[in-house]
């Protein structure tokens, strides 16, 4: 029914508009594509640079079958809904709205954005990019620790590539202001469910999320490892994502080759992933499995499990490798075949950099790599605080992917 009303108010919108504006009629099309970039924090100023290779990656798409919107919210300014089109060849930019200072990271705030934008540029199908700080599954109240940290606290520990570098992404973050993990579902399932989802952001890339976020997106596009601050090259993923049957292989395999190759003076540190939600739910039923009864939880050492956070008590391990150290191979093997039906590509570079901890540099070696990260429960994790609200294992056991696999 609220999808229903949701369709009903759009064409009562694009009604008004045109009796009363004498605005002409929005033309219907493949696709309304929004990027939402929620930079009223640390990355702000790599807001208008973002803004350039999304223009950039309009004109070089071949298909003009997309509505490209962008909101943007940066430091000093009021946010805007900006389309981002080509006329006659030219990209040109144009206001659809603007805001009065709001807070971007508010769920209340971010709905209104997405129906104004779904409402005035209606498609067949629409597909969201969320740009900002991200951690992933943890919740907002959750600190990391410098007491947790890999390493040691001064100018010379700090990775030189690093030192003017010194920013990666999280997610949902205006201000002092987060978005939850709760909070960013319950927004999405206000909406028909998304072509596809991209998390310009880092540490999205985690089982947990997807399998939160499985019903609300057919396809779902993350780096589970930090995302450096330059963030996703459109200049050169969206003639893919705008495609009127969308690459989103070609896209990620973009991502992966431009830091690779460290084109515009960027670090080859990235990490990205391609999730089909549909085979979700088969992989979990796969890991509940193994999980039913497993005798090598217990004795195993996460230490040896490939991690993709700085920490000493980590938060995020490659979920391939976990599961390839607890199950029989047989059961394995299954595991592996489910995996390849819900990851449908996974690029990543030998290392990646790590600002996790106020700025001070860490690399991060890949030697095992599924696409996507996993939290293991470590007993001695919440000795790193004793307030129940910091207990990292009490908070997963809340996630749907958890409770799917009895873990």
């Amino acid at each position: 029914m609220s999808r229903i009303l949701f369709y009903c108010f759009s064409v009562l919108f694009l009604i008004a508009c045109n009796k009363e504006d004498n605005r002409p009629v929005i033309e219907e099309k493949e696709r309304t594509l929004l990027i939402y970039i929620s930079g009223n924090n640390s990355l702000s100023g790599n807001v208008d640079r973002s803004l350039e290779n999304i223009k950039s990656g309009v004109r070089n798409a071949d298909s003009n079958s997309d509505y490209v919107l962008v909101y943007v919210d940066k430091r000093g300014n009021n946010p805007r809904l900006l389309l981002i089109e080509k006329e006659e060849g030219t990209v040109v930019q144009k206001v659809v709205k603007e805001y009065e200072a709001q807070n971007s990271a508010s769920k209340e705030v971010m709905s209104a954005v997405l129906k104004d934008a779904f409402g005035a540029y209606p498609s067949k199908r629409q597909a969201l990019s969320l740009w900002s700080h991200g951690y992933g599954w943890v919740p907002s109240s959750f600190p990391p620790s410098r007491g947790n940290y890999r390493g040691t606290y001064s100018e010379d520990s700090m990775n030189p590539l690093l030192r003017h570098v010194v920013l990666t992404r999280w997610f949902g973050q205006d201000g002092s202001d987060f978005m939850e993990l709760a909070e960013l579902k319950e927004v999405l399932k206000q909406f028909p469910k998304f072509e596809y989802i991209v998390f310009d952001a880092c540490l999205m890339g985690n089982i947990e999320v997807v399998y939160e976020l499985r019903d609300c997106a057919d396809y779902i596009m993350a780096s589970p490892t930090e995302v450096l601050a330059y963030g996703f090259p459109y200049q050169w993923m969206l003639p893919f994502m705008c495609k009127p049957v969308p690459d989103l292989q070609r896209a990620c395999e973009q991502f992966y080759e431009f830091y690779n190759t460290k084109q515009d003076n960027q670090i080859a540190s990235a990490s990205i992933a391609l999730v089909q939600t549909s085979g979700l739910e088969p992989l979990a039923s796969t890991v509940a499995a193994i999980m039913a009864g497993n005798t090598s939880l217990a004795s195993l050492n996460p230490d040896n499990v490939q991690a993709y956070d700085p920490y000493v008590n980590n938060v995020f391990y490659d979920l391939g490798d976990f599961i390839g150290q607890i199950a029989p191979s047989d059961a394995y093997e299954l595991f592996r075949q489910r995996l390849e039906q819900v990851v449908l590509a996974a690029y990543h570079t030998p290392t990646t950099l790590s600002a996790l901890v106020s700025g001070w540099g860490s690399t991060i070696t890949i030697q095992k790599y599924s696409g996507l990260s996993t939290y293991i429960k470590i007993p001695k994790y919440s000795s790193l605080n004793p307030d129940p609200d910091y207990d990292l294992s009490a908070a997963s056991a809340l996630l749907e992917w958890n409770r799917a696999i009895g873990y």
